[in-house]
């Protein structure tokens, strides 16, 4: 799959788990404004890489998707995790989360999930801190040998895509789980399961 037709999948789905997302839910008070704040804004992320990326701006891009990744992180551990004090902390900058190590062991033994968070800690932190801090992978892809024109590799591009796409997804089924809208986080699972997946190398 060429990068151009990735982002025409990536659009497709953005727009349909928008659309699942939408809604009336029942207000758990400050965890209904956490959780759907953090549901917004990933998915505004993701939107913000995809149209990064079809504008030639990748190292923008790139640095965009770890702050995707902990959202997703986050939002899973405020909802498993914190007491209401801690989410008005969260709400009004005064919380500070436990180290990722820790909140990724905590997610996968709250949400069964084996070890698949712990797994994308250990694989990708340290390239998306990497990208997200000007560190070696972002100045080593900001030429080419000959010339001052970037060198990303495309399944670098499609990546951010791809990887912004799913935890922006994950953040807005857990929302949703959280509210009781089942069905809606279904949908949200089977567009993020139709979506094609970069190959692994």
């Amino acid at each position: 799959m060429t990068l151009d037709e990735y982002l025409a999948s990536a659009e497709r789905a953005h727009r349909e788990i928008w659309q699942a997302f939408h809604g009336e839910a029942r207000s758990l008070g400050p965890k209904t404004i956490l959780l759907f704040a953090y549901t917004t804004l990933a998915l505004e992320h993701n939107d913000s890489i995809i149209l990064l990326v079809r504008s030639g701006l990748y190292g923008s891009a790139l640095a965009l998707a770890r702050p995707v990744i902990e959202i997703m992180w986050h939002a899973g551990w405020a909802n498993a995790f914190a007491s209401d004090q801690q989410i008005g902390e969260i709400l009004n900058g005064r919380f500070r989360f436990p180290p990722a190590r820790e909140v990724v062991k905590a997610l996968d033994e709250k949400y069964d999930t084996g070890t698949f968070f712990q797994e994308l800690h250990r694989t990708s932190w340290g390239h998306l801190n990497s990208y997200t801090h000007s560190g070696k992978n972002q100045l080593l892809a900001r030429f080419t040998d000959a010339d001052f024109e970037s060198s990303y590799p495309e399944e670098m591009k499609i990546r951010a895509v791809s990887s912004s796409l799913t935890a922006a997804g994950m953040t807005a089924i857990l929302a949703l789980k959280a509210h009781g809208r089942m069905e809606d986080a279904a949908k949200i699972e089977q567009i993020l399961l139709a979506n094609p997946q970069p190959p692994t190398t």
